[in-house]
């Protein structure tokens, strides 16, 4: 750990105090091509990295003891997929997957911001300094077994799940215009932020004020679901409103979800839109929802399914669904995976 003794507590101390000087964010976010958490440590870049490659491998296990140090424990193969995949959506000018992916890495807010911001910061410059990142793991006390199992299974290029997978691939939010083709001035302002947490809170934002309008105050909802379907299909996605969804029974429980999109990797999603103040589900959402998720029971009889590779009344494969909520226009725009939206 030559780097570490080279650089001493005291001068690791001091640019602490330097850098807790900052503002300390306790949420992933996107400033320019850098992905930031804590004390603006730059956990990664979205610029482009050979398939496979050393450097890869090498920025692939630095962030993993990153994520490691800033949340106290091993980071699994899953999260970091997920945030490789919303590290790829950025660097395409795809900032609505980016945040999503961001989101369903399920990486929770910083605890307790300071402190894991300060944690974070030293394992950055020791790894910058020359230290090994599993010594970095082993340093924190951490079991630096299950993040190499991560790394040796994680693998950017592997064949993506099938949406009827758990493990099936993500999703889309944050700066809309960016994702669209360009033909209109970006609106969305702020900084795009993602949050994980294991709450109700587990959520990606957007300053949405520059994309709303009073005169949507009665009809916000549809506006929103078209809006962000807009941006989708400007994005290369297949998209589909108002798609019926039936649970089998007797009587048969039914149900309507406001998005459901195929991605260009060929992955299927939901997304349900809630306005107003802290909207709840239906009933019938609260049944079907969580049947959509398992996989496997909940039809369609919608006649445009194939557009999107499903077929009407056979039983779709495993669908994550994820909330869009926000207050109304002007308010904060939220990502939120309906499995942990509806925990109580």
């Amino acid at each position: 750990m030559t780097g570490a003794s080279a650089m001493g507590v005291d001068e690791l101390n001091k640019r602490w105090e330097t850098a807790a000087a900052c503002p300390i964010l306790p949420e992933m976010s996107f400033d320019g091509e850098f992905l930031i958490l804590g004390a603006q440590t730059r956990l990664t870049k979205a610029d482009k990295v050979a398939p496979n490659s050393a450097a890869q491998a090498s920025e692939t296990g630095r962030l993993t003891a990153l994520l490691a140090a800033a949340h106290g424990r091993p980071i699994e193969a899953s999260p970091l997929r997920h945030i490789q995949r919303a590290v790829e959506k950025k660097r395409a000018g795809d900032m609505a997957l980016a945040l999503v992916h961001l989101a369903l890495s399920g990486l929770a807010k910083l605890r307790e911001p300071k402190e894991d911001a300060r944690r974070l910061f030293m394992a950055d410059v020791l790894m910058s300094d020359g230290v090994d990142p599993l010594v970095i793991l082993k340093g924190l006390g951490l079991d630096a077994r299950s993040s190499d199992e991560a790394l040796e299974k994680y693998s950017p290029d592997q064949p993506r799940v099938p949406a009827g997978n758990p493990d099936g691939g993500q999703w889309t939010s944050g700066n809309w215009e960016d994702a669209s083709s360009g033909s209109r001035p970006s609106r969305t302002s702020g900084v795009q932020v993602a949050d994980a947490s294991a709450t109700r809170g587990h959520e990606v934002r957007t300053d949405a004020a520059s994309i709303t309008d009073a005169a949507y105050r009665g009809t916000y909802h549809d506006f929103l679901r078209d809006e962000f379907a807009d941006v989708l299909r400007k994005a290369g996605n297949t998209v589909l409103t108002e798609v019926p969804l039936v649970l089998p029974g007797d009587p048969p429980i039914t149900a309507k979800v406001d998005i459901l999109f195929r991605t260009i990797d060929g992955l299927i999603y939901g997304i349900e839109v809630k306005t107003g103040d802290d909207p709840s589900f239906t009933p019938q959402q609260r049944i079907v929802y969580p049947h959509v998720e398992a996989g496997g029971i909940v039809v369609s009889p919608d006649p445009s399914l194939p557009t999107l590779g499903l077929t009407p009344g056979v039983p779709f494969d495993r669908i994550e669904i994820v909330v869009m909520k926000t207050a109304g226009p002007g308010a904060p725009i939220q990502f939120v995976p309906i499995s942990k939206y509806m925990s109580p």
